[in-house]
């Protein structure tokens, strides 16, 4: 199982996050978080998608800074 998870720093890039929601979901992601919050921010949908008793399987990201 894919887990996707698709970030932007601020409410205001929309485009940026439906852009990487759709390419995680032409991956095959079988369950998608996503949220708009600064990498220095308190994370709960990455800390959701990161944890196996919520969504077991591969975690990935439309991105590589997003993880961060």
């Amino acid at each position: 199982m894919l887990i996707g998870y698709a970030r932007t720093s601020t409410v205001e890039q929309v485009a940026g996050l439906e852009a990487q929601q759709v390419a995680l979901a032409a991956t095959g992601c079988d369950k998608l978080f996503s949220e708009q919050a600064s990498s220095v921010a308190q994370r709960d949908q990455l800390a959701a998608a990161l944890d196996p008793s919520t969504s077991s399987g591969e975690p990935l990201c439309a991105r590589a800074t997003r993880w961060s």
